[in-house]
Formats: structure tokens, sequence, C-alpha cells
């Protein structure tokens, strides 16, 4: 039987190392409204599932919306990039003379496209709690996080009888994928890196792996709106 194809982009969101000390007080004390606070206190990875059949139909829905707003493809959708004001205004309300409304519009239609292709994408998350976490040696957020989404990953192409590809979010600014965080990324994935409570030891439905600067993929661009 023919196995189906899969792509799957994948973006984090939150600091990937401990950055607060360990407080059990922590643990009842929330702030919902100061972002600082969850940026410092979560990790969020995820992985956006798509056919590669369907890819092409996503990917140029979203170039519509691009060149509907600025008059080009050539330029990059990133959530934090929306949200914060100074960041708005360089990236975006500037460099393409457009307004508020406009770029609030198109904010719209971007994150529209989750609903737009509601059965064409899947979304598999993982959020990592730090504040839960005292044994911090044994326990690294990216790693530990990575591990369980690669698990699910392979769960979920095991159910659907298919194969597929990750492509990720290129995390250091050389394109060596062999170096930093990427090499950690393929350590968890191949193994390489011995962690605790491995349920799979040889993932056999994720064929390959490969980084892309998010500049240069589009669909990393919408992974990173839902992360």
């Amino acid at each position: 039987m023919r196995r189906e194809k899969y792509t799957i982009f994948i973006e984090d969101s939150g600091s990937k190392e401990y950055i607060d000390p360990y407080k059990k007080l922590a643990l009842s004390q929330s702030a919902a409204f100061d972002r600082k606070f969850w940026l410092n206190n979560y990790f969020v990875i995820l992985g956006i599932i798509i056919k590669n059949a369907e890819i092409p139909a996503i990917n140029r829905a979203l170039v519509e919306i691009k060149q509907k707003t600025f008059g080009t493809s050539l330029v990059e959708i990133k959530s934090d990039w929306f949200r914060n004001s100074f960041q708005r205004k360089k990236r975006y309300l500037q460099p393409f003379g457009i307004n508020e409304e406009k770029l609030n519009a198109c904010g719209h239609d971007v994150t529209g496209l989750f609903s737009d292709f509601l059965n064409e994408i899947r979304i598999i998350a993982v959020v990592f709690d730090k504040r839960y976490y005292k044994n911090r040696k044994h326990n690294d957020p990216f790693c530990n996080s990575s591990q369980v989404l690669f698990e699910r990953i392979e769960f979920y192409m095991n159910e659907q009888r298919g194969d597929c590809v990750l492509v990720v979010d290129q995390m250091e600014d050389s394109l060596c994928a062999r170096r930093g965080r990427n090499k950690e990324l393929q350590d968890v994935l191949y193994n390489s890196r011995k962690m605790k409570q491995t349920f799979i030891k040889n993932y056999k439905r994720i064929v390959d792996i490969s980084f892309r600067k998010s500049k240069h993929e589009n669909l990393i661009q919408l992974a990173d709106l839902a992360a």
C-alpha cells in the first residue's frame, strides 16, 4: 500500500532555556497580562502537518494575501512583528507605506487560513511549563519538548499510514545544521542524546529533517503564527 507523503513545518516560541530560578511559590502565581512572564516560564514547539499534495494551495493563498497587502510576496510574516508596535512600524508600515487598518486586515486574513484550510492542516503542539521542574539539569525545555513532539508525530503518522519530512526554522545564524540547537534537535530525533523515558528509539515515519530560514519558507511563517 502506497504511503501518503507529508511535510511538517516546525516553529517554537518562548525561551528555550530556564530564565527564572525554581520557586515553589511560582506554581500558584500567574501574570495573565505579563508577556515576559509567559516567555520566561513557558516554551512551546509545534508542527503544522500538511499533505504534500495540499502544500501548493496553502502556499498560494498566503502569497496572495501578501501581494494584496504589500504588493509583493517577498515579505516575512512573524507574529511578534505583528504584535510589537515598533516592529510593525519598522517591518511593515514604513517600508510598504500601508496603514494600521490594512496591516490588521492582513493579520486577520493570514490567521484565517487555519479555518480556510481546516481539513488540510493539522497541528501538534507541546507546551513546557518550566515552573514544575526543580531538577533542571536533566530536564531541558527544548530537548524534552522536542522529544514529545517527535513521538506524537510518529504516532500520528502511524495512524495516517504516512511518512513525513520535517522542515524546521533555522535556529542558528550559520546554515550549518550540525551546530547549536540544530544539532541538539537532530540528536533527539536520532536518539544520539540519551534521554529518559524514550518511548521510540527509531523513528520510522520521520524520514528526513532539514532547516530553513523562516523568511524563505511561507509555511514556517504560518507555523510561527500558531506558536
